[in-house]
């Protein structure tokens, strides 16, 4: 029997969490839409994210942020590319049957319809 060490990803997420919540502040800060409703939602979807996500979903968020804030197209590309490799990795990575995968996915797309029914509703997205 082999014995394999993993390192706890605490660490790493802790710190991606911090660096995310820090882009998030400076970008609102730098256009002035700090302490607006987005910016509030911005920062409670991020500590969510931050206890349920791994290290990988936090970097492709923290790439689509700073892409954003710098208006940058490279960055953005690298984010949305990276955000969908490693949602196919964290789905498969889950320890879990079929079942309750389908079940996380199908409550995550009823949760991704309620937020953009919400955004639609306050007039953020068109």
């Amino acid at each position: 029997m082999t014995w394999a060490w993993k390192p706890p990803a605490w660490p790493s997420t802790a710190l991606l969490s911090a660096g995310l919540l820090w882009s998030i502040v400076r970008a609102a800060r730098d256009r002035n839409l700090r302490g607006g409703e987005p910016f509030w939602i911005a920062i409670i979807a991020a500590l969510a994210l931050a206890g349920v996500s791994n290290p990988g979903i936090l970097v492709a968020l923290l790439l689509l942020v700073l892409g954003h804030w710098m208006d940058d197209r490279i960055l953005r590309a690298m984010g949305i590319t990276s955000l969908a490799f490693f949602l196919v990795v964290f789905y498969y990575d889950l320890q879990m049957d079929y079942l309750s995968k389908s079940l996380v996915l199908a409550g995550s797309g009823a949760v991704l319809l309620v937020l953009r029914a919400f955004l639609l509703r306050r007039g953020w997205a068109s």
